[in-house]
């Protein structure tokens, strides 16, 4: 019964440490609010999670498994290299809106920690998948035969710069919007004219 009910708190711990991290960011978030909407003592939190940091991660790393699973989803799928960066765009426009900009900033600018090195090890890993899928877009047609794919990851990583641009930012009403303006002018810069 003591391992469901700790199996229990641990779980309604990472949800609630969620949901308030996805509504006012991860740095803005104590570990006491976190206790309280999750019902449970600091004593419990601090026998479950060694800090706040320890919490994100498991969040973060959730958000990134559920993110790579649904992008290996829409690529298996039997349609067409365009039809699928089409669906990868929407995804990406879908998920954004259930970040608020606080949230989005600061796993831009996350400081030096296991966390950042958690996030760049995920960034690695879908880097690596995204590169043998463009290639075989590219081997079959869909993308021009002339691009350099490690031009296409340049851009990609570029992006993540961009996020902490402030000045590029301004462009847009939120950072949301600024991110989409983005993948799609990298995305509808690599097709072959033949697939446009």
């Amino acid at each position: 019964m003591d391992k469901l009910k700790t199996k229990n708190s641990y779980q309604n711990i990472v949800e609630q440490a969620k949901k308030l991290f996805l509504k006012h960011g991860i740095y803005r978030v104590t570990v006491q609010e976190i206790c309280k909407v999750a019902g449970v003592s600091k004593m419990t939190f601090y026998r479950m999670f060694k800090n706040k940091e320890d919490v994100a991660e498991k969040v973060l790393l959730e958000i990134y498994e559920n993110s790579i699973q649904s992008y290996r989803d829409i690529m298996r799928q039997d349609i067409s290299f365009a039809k699928r960066l089409e669906q990868m765009i929407e995804l990406k426009k879908t998920t954004s809106t259930d970040f608020s900009e606080e949230f989005i900033k600061d796993v831009f600018n996350l400081k030096e920690s296991n966390l950042k090195f958690h996030i760049e090890e995920y960034h690695q890993k879908i880097t690596n998948e995204l590169l043998n899928d463009l290639k075989t877009a590219q081997k079959d047609g869909w993308i021009r035969k002339d691009l350099k794919l490690t031009f296409v990851l340049y851009m990609l990583n570029d992006i993540h710069e961009k996020m902490r641009d402030e000045r590029f930012l301004a462009m847009y009403s939120n950072i949301q919007e600024a991110g989409m303006e983005l993948t799609k002018f990298v995305f509808s810069g690599i097709m072959s004219n033949d697939n446009k």
